[in-house]
């Protein structure tokens, strides 16, 4: 979907602040997302110039999809140097849904959460736990895979969206790790990239 300007048409409010037309890629957006199949990941590419509104048609979206969950991955131009940057707000909304019962091996979250500070779970290591696996596991290829378990493991009636906000400052790391996440079946959610043309 590609976003071009647009002659000002009637106001709709959006967090407050007004939002003009876009009817026919609102209408594209939700067809899209209300389309999805159970236990596949369904990809919505929007791009255009920066300040066309990409971000803001998201946030319009956002209250009408009724029974979906959100969690952002923002990036930033400065993303491109801190590797897994763009990944601390998806921790931190991750960390308040997750449910570590189903987890069963706490060693998974502490890797994530060695990575990922903002990932804020509890979980009990035992006092014996045998270390030397996370020297083979620390990288984006089995972070990726150990983040598809997560969200397989706790998904629930709610539809869950992953809005990659400003791709184009992604780093190379953050890349590896979602196309790892996408190779290993997340369960059923819509990933929404948004990025500039």
């Amino acid at each position: 979907l590609t976003l071009r300007r647009e002659k000002k048409q009637e106001t709709q409010e959006t967090n407050g602040f007004p939002f003009f037309g876009r009817e026919a890629e609102i209408k594209s957006i939700l067809s899209h997302i209300q389309q999805t199949i159970d236990n596949k990941v369904t990809c919505i590419n929007i791009f255009g110039p920066a300040g066309i509104g990409k971000s803001a048609l998201i946030n319009h979206l956002l209250p009408k999809l009724s029974r979906s969950r959100a969690f952002w991955c923002r990036g930033h131009e400065i993303s491109e140097k801190y590797a897994y940057s763009p990944w601390n707000g998806f921790f931190r909304d991750l960390s308040s849904d997750i449910k570590t019962e189903k987890l069963g091996d706490p060693l998974k979250l502490h890797i994530l959460k060695t990575h990922f500070p903002s990932f804020e779970v509890e979980y009990t290591l035992a006092p014996n736990t045998d270390f030397s696996p996370l020297l083979q596991q620390h990288n984006p290829v089995r972070f990726g895979e150990l983040l598809a378990e997560i969200m397989r493991l706790n998904s629930s009636a709610q539809r869950q969206l992953i809005i990659l906000e400003d791709l184009q400052w992604f780093d190379t790391s953050s890349l590896e790790m979602l196309q790892s996440f996408l190779l290993s079946n997340p369960g059923n959610l819509v990933l929404v990239a948004l990025y500039r043309t």
